[in-house]
């Protein structure tokens, strides 16, 4: 079966995935910028994902234009965050918002990004330094986890097992 990686990265985390995800697959990667949507056709299998901003995932228009092709393919969903949904009803609204109820049976992943002020744009390092804060009185413990890198290679192991059972069939 013939795969693709898509992907969506705002500030390089997705990006890193979707290579590493490729490089494991032996396929291609591309960003939802650069792939025409005819190319899509081509693809039995296409793993497609984004960076979660603002408790959004950036997948969500990608996937509504071209539903016409995706609704016939094998589809696998990842959504990388600094601070990834914990529990299994953050993930499902989350889903569900991206999703609108479109592709339920795909399987989704959720991977760690990272966390680097210094990339962020104002309005990102507004938005986090807010976060940050209200996180810290909340949940202090938590701080620590999200700031840094949260790249891990081998986070995308269940992604990979997935894709090779639609292969086996």
């Amino acid at each position: 079966m013939k795969k693709i990686v898509i992907y969506k990265s705002k500030y390089g985390a997705t990006k890193r995935y979707a290579d590493c995800i490729a490089g494991k697959l032996g396929c291609d990667a591309f960003s939802m910028d650069a792939i025409k949507p005819e190319k899509l056709n081509l693809y039995d299998i296409i793993i497609i994902g984004s960076n979660i901003r603002m408790f959004k995932i950036g997948f969500s228009d990608f996937v509504h234009a071209n539903a016409d092709i995706l609704r016939d393919k094998k589809i696998v969903f990842f959504a990388v965050g600094a601070m990834p949904p914990e529990t299994l009803e953050e993930q499902e609204k989350l889903r569900a918002e991206a999703l609108e109820n479109f592709l339920t049976d795909a399987p989704m992943y959720y991977l760690k990004g990272d966390w680097n002020k210094e990339k962020m744009s104002f309005f990102d390092r507004l938005i986090a330094n807010m976060a940050e804060k209200a996180l810290s009185k909340k949940f202090p413990e938590k701080v620590s986890e999200f700031k840094g890198s949260g790249f891990s290679e081998s986070a995308i192991a269940p992604i990979i097992e997935s894709v090779e059972e639609i292969e086996k069939g």
